[in-house]
């Protein structure tokens, strides 16, 4: 009876520690969470929710397309002015200093693929970044709280990292303080890659792609410098090196 009674103490024990590794392992495989992000390099981006539109709240640093293809690192300068294929690179070429802080940047035909976010996400077109300044002008996200004209970017901007300005309400003038990154969007100053290859406007400007051509073959993105208080909606070309911040479908 003993006997009986060690074997069966046993057995239970034995199906609680298969339980309770099973229900491990099941909690190791689990989604990530609904505010985090990851791409196929294992990045992990936090998520942040501006009106109806969801974020990432740090540029896009993936070196892969979302089908796993990857996309090609150009450091030469003649050779990024002329590509035709998708490229990104890391400003002045250093991922060691730049690439956490400012993410990638990426050539428009890397845009074009409409692969380059992660899968459920997208790059923003030309219209939904006009969503989001509408919307933050509309709410009272302007330095100053008003409703009216365009002067949302410090709210956009991270309160460091930024050049200084002596303009009011401008990203890096220390004014409004309650109004720098009000968003929680955390705009870095990365930079661009121009259509030469030069890596320019590092802690000046941040600049993202859209995904909108103009009609003359141009295409749409958005900047932000930290001698302006207002985001600017400009065009520029294919070959040019701009960072890339994705939105959920």
């Amino acid at each position: 009876m003993i006997k009986l009674k060690s074997c069966l103490c046993y057995t239970l024990l034995t199906l609680v520690f298969i339980l309770f590794f099973s229900i491990s392992c099941k909690k190791d495989e689990s989604p990530l969470p609904a505010t985090i992000l990851k791409d196929l390099d294992g990045n992990i981006y936090d998520i942040i929710v501006i009106g109806s539109q969801s974020w990432m709240k740090e540029n896009l640093k993936t070196t892969k397309l979302n089908d796993g293809t990857l996309i090609l690192n150009v450091t030469d300068d003649n050779s990024w002015a002329s590509a035709t294929n998708p490229a990104y690179c890391w400003y002045n070429n250093d991922a060691n200093i730049n690439k956490d802080l400012y993410g990638a940047l990426y050539n428009f035909y890397s845009v074009k693929t409409g692969k380059l976010c992660p899968s459920g996400w997208h790059v923003p077109s030309d219209s939904e970044w006009t969503i989001l300044v509408d919307y933050l002008i509309s709410n009272g996200y302007n330095y100053d709280g008003t409703t009216s004209e365009n002067k949302v970017s410090k709210s956009l901007s991270s309160s460091t990292g930024w050049g200084t300005s002596i303009f009011e309400g401008a990203v890096g003038n220390n004014d409004y303080p309650s109004s720098q990154n009000k968003t929680g969007f955390s705009a870095m100053p990365g930079g661009y890659r121009d259509l030469d290859g030069w890596f320019l406007s590092k802690y000046i400007t941040s600049n993202w792609w859209s995904s909108s051509e103009t009609l003359h073959g141009a295409v749409w993105y958005l900047k932000i410098s930290c001698v302006s208080s207002g985001t600017n909606r400009l065009n520029s070309y294919n070959e040019t090196g701009f960072s890339v911040r994705c939105i959920k479908d």
